[in-house]
């Protein structure tokens, strides 16, 4: 029985059919965004960079915790002409 499952689970890594929840960039949000930002608790704090504002957060929940709103793109407008 044993034997079975470890050529099943090896066979999966080798063939690389391994389930979508075990994927690391299936099941991970770095940052939610959002139109406005609150703290959500009495350790989070605002920081703005150029037009963006984040909510970090220095307790145990900080990757909950995080937050950000503003542009999607922090350079503005794109050019059209390579002047």
């Amino acid at each position: 029985m044993a034997s079975t499952l470890l050529k099943g689970s090896l066979a999966r890594l080798l063939t690389g059919t391994l389930p979508a929840l075990s994927s690391p960039l299936g099941a991970v949000r770095f940052m939610k965004v959002r139109t406005s930002l609150s703290k959500m608790c009495k350790l989070c704090y605002f920081v703005r960079r150029g037009k963006i504002s984040y909510v970090y957060c220095k307790g145990p929940d900080a990757g909950r915790h995080k937050q950000r709103n503003g542009p999607t793109h922090r350079r503005g407008w794109m050019r059209i002409h390579g002047r």
